[in-house]
Formats: structure tokens, sequence, C-alpha cells
């Protein structure tokens, strides 16, 4: 019979962590996409959307998302909607997808204590800088780069 002593009290135990909830912002522009390429890689991340943990009760993830585009890489961006939900696979992070409208302003590496640069890449190279990138988000950007290749009816 195991006793009282034997038993590891409950305040011994590591609290266990909730997933740090992330909002992403998908830019897409012209065919391209707006990348940011992170400093730190301790997560084995290298290429990344702008993104940012959320901290506050109040802050939605939307309002997230575009207030990390902007801090990031100076982009002015509008949630239009949401792309979908995943747990990362290499972070455990709880990420929430957004497909944003690029509004303007000047594109820039505006966080340059946490990226080494921004840039605009072309949305068919997607899987070359992030090779496990969300599968919903690949077919959302396949499908915005073949209506974009439509031509127009004028």
């Amino acid at each position: 019979m195991t006793g009282a002593a034997d038993r590891p009290d409950r305040a011994d135990r590591p609290a266990v962590a909730s997933p740090a909830l992330i909002a992403a912002a998908v830019v897409a522009h012209r065919g391209r996409v707006l990348l940011v390429k992170r400093r730190d890689r301790s997560e084995g991340l290298v290429w990344m959307f702008p993104s940012g943990r959320l901290t506050r009760p109040s802050e939605t993830a939307a309002e997230r998302a575009e207030a990390e585009t902007r801090h990031e890489t100076g982009a002015h961006v509008r949630v239009e909607s949401e792309i979908g939900t995943r747990t990362h696979p290499r972070t455990g992070a709880e990420i929430h997808y957004f497909h944003c409208a690029f509004l303007g302003g000047d594109v820039h590496n505006a966080a340059p204590d946490e990226n080494e640069t921004v840039e605009w890449i072309d949305i068919r190279d997607l899987t070359r800088y992030i090779p496990d990138s969300f599968s919903s988000v690949r077919r959302y950007l396949e499908q915005l780069s073949e209506r974009s290749a439509l031509p127009s009816a004028d």
C-alpha cells in the first residue's frame, strides 16, 4: 500500500504550460507572399509568415496578425479571412493563419532584432522557403495564384 509520503505533492509537479497561441499573417500581393527570415532558429524555423504570440486577453488573433505584420515588416494589412488553425509540428504552438490584404507601406525589416530580412517571394516557391508549410495555406495560396493568372473579363 502506498502512503501519502510516497506520492509527490501536487506542488512538486511541474506546471503544464498551455500551448502558445500565435497569429500568422499570410500576406499575398501580385503573385507573391510576404515572409520574414528569423534570427532565432532554436526551434528549427528559418522562414515564416509575419506572426506573433497573443499575450493580452482583450486582443483577437486577427488584431495580433495585423499588428505583428506592421511591427515586423512595416506593411499595413487588413485581415480578410481565417485560412485555418493547426498545432505546429515543431513548436507545439496553436497557430491561427489569416489571409491579409496588403494595403501599403514601406516593406522592410522593421524588427532587425527579431528578423534578418523580409522578402516578397513568388507564391510557387513557398515550399522552398517553408518545406512543412500548412497544407491549408498552400492550397489557399495556390487558389489565389490561379485566380490572378486568369485573364481579366475586360
